[in-house]
Parts: structure tokens; C-alpha cells; sequence
């Protein structure tokens, strides 16, 4: 779960994030939750995530893994 005042501190460690998940053989999803993505959703495209889970993400997660693993749109 990622709040607004997180984002400072994300930022910093997104660059390492993203230099290890080019380094994957899989590719790895990256999905960011919480308050901060539910109100500012232009965090999506800020940190080049896969997805954003705007609200409660109890149910919506396990799906969007669920569809992701499938291969289909999430």
C-alpha cells in the first residue's frame, strides 16, 4: 500500500527496482496499490508499472495475477 508521502523515498529505490527486473528472464509485473495510486493515478505511467490497483485490492490483485499468469487482459 503506497501513500503520497512514500513517493519521494520510491522514487529512489525504483531506479534499482527496474535496472533488476530488466535483468529477469521473466518478466515481472509491477503493480503499485494503496491511496496514493487511487488518487493519483498518473503514478501509472510515472514509474512505468504494469497496472495500479485504485481502491481495495483484497480481490482485485489475486485476479489481476490470475489474468496476468493466463496471459489474458487485465
Amino acid at each position: 500500500s503506497t501513500a503520497s508521502a512514500d513517493i519521494p523515498h520510491l522514487k529512489v529505490l525504483d531506479e534499482g527496482v527496474r535496472e533488476w527486473c530488466a535483468r529477469q528472464v521473466q518478466p515481472v509485473f509491477r503493480i503499485m496499490g494503496g491511496p496514493h495510486p487511487t488518487y493519483c493515478p498518473e503514478v501509472f505511467d510515472e514509474f512505468s508499472l504494469d497496472a495500479i490497483c485504485q481502491g481495495d485490492g483484497d480481490y482485485a490483485l489475486p485476479e489481476a495475477l490470475r489474468r496476468w499468469e493466463a496471459g489474458e487482459s487485465i
